[in-house]
């Protein structure tokens, strides 16, 4: 009998997007409860434009971008909120 394969585990900052969202970048529309995102201060209406030093343009980019990183690896993310662009270091989990 062979084992069933592994699932896959992917990284997460611990973001809900706001999917109805068409500009740049992520708009943030939650996040979890003990989550990195949460940790380092993001709140709903926060839009991600960078993490780990990479332009997040969009949904599919910031999906691209958590598939090449590990849990367990501390990144920068860059984030604006109203007219201020924030910065904040979190340690990616697996989701």
């Amino acid at each position: 009998m062979r084992a069933a394969p592994k699932e896959k585990r992917t990284t997460s900052l611990g973001t809900v997007p706001d999917f109805s969202y068409k500009g740049e970048g992520v708009r943030i529309d939650n996040t979890l409860p003990g989550s990195p995102a949460q940790q380092a201060g993001l709140q709903p209406g926060d839009i991600l434009i960078q993490l780990a030093g990479q332009p997040v343009s969009d949904l599919a980019s910031y999906a691209a971008i958590l598939r090449s990183l590990k849990a367990g690896e501390k990144v920068e993310l860059r984030y604006r909120r109203d007219d201020a662009v924030m910065v904040a270091e979190v340690v990616l989990v697996e989701r």
